[in-house]
């Protein structure tokens, strides 16, 4: 019973906004986006995926809320401007965005050919961002 308890008193801590969470780091939250990415791709693949490209994009919004940009944009660490971070999230989101709507509307050929665009947006940012990753 011990166990619950604490269990349930660290989800309220985290739900009542009492513990802010843990803090990743930028390349933890681009890996986790390049996941849902990938997720995305498999799915588009297949008849029938377009609920599971509406769950990886709208985890991929998600992700890109997380505060981790805006700390590393402020550290030395930085490999490039808040302005081309601006620059190429403005550019990435009406992509996500039509491949999502896409999706939820059931239009499976319609997801398949907006995401090319979303994947080079992806590719565009990490060549400044994320110089390490190769390009898809």
């Amino acid at each position: 019973m011990r166990p619950l308890l604490v269990l349930l008193s660290a989800l309220s801590l985290a739900t009542c906004g009492g513990d802010p969470g843990p803090k990743y780091t930028l390349k933890v939250v681009m890996a986790e986006v390049e996941l849902k990415r990938a997720a995305m791709e498999r799915a588009l693949l297949r008849d029938g995926g377009a609920p599971d490209v509406v769950e990886a994009a709208v985890a991929i919004e998600k992700w890109l809320k997380d505060p981790a940009k805006e700390r590393y944009l402020a550290s030395d660490a930085a490999t490039g401007t808040p302005a081309q971070f601006a620059s190429f999230e403005a550019s990435f989101l009406p992509r996500l965005e039509a491949v999502l709507a896409a999706a939820r509307s059931g239009d499976e050929q319609a997801a398949r050919e907006a995401f090319p665009a979303l994947q080079a947006g992806c590719n565009a940012c990490h060549v400044v961002f994320r110089p390490d990753l190769a390009s898809r």
